[in-house]
């Protein structure tokens, strides 16, 4: 059972956090998707800003998941 994040005084924003970066730690695929869900936009927006490559962009973000999970 996981601790509640009222009891351990952590903000559910930051539990889910914490719980999703152990799960990428031990390579859950289905954890990197939910990074993605939740990142994935934001990183895109800021590479495409930098890059200003929509293709290279998108590159640059699958390589950093990638990463990520290796």
């Amino acid at each position: 059972m996981r601790p509640s994040p009222q009891k351990e005084g952590l903000t559910l924003a930051h539990w889910d956090e914490q719980a999703l970066i152990a799960r990428l730690r031990v390579r859950d695929l289905e954890a990197l998707g939910e990074l993605f869900q939740h990142l994935g936009g934001a990183m895109s927006t800021l590479a495409r800003s930098m890059l200003r490559d929509p293709a290279e962009a998108d590159d640059v973000v699958e390589e950093a998941l990638l990463r990520i999970h290796s």
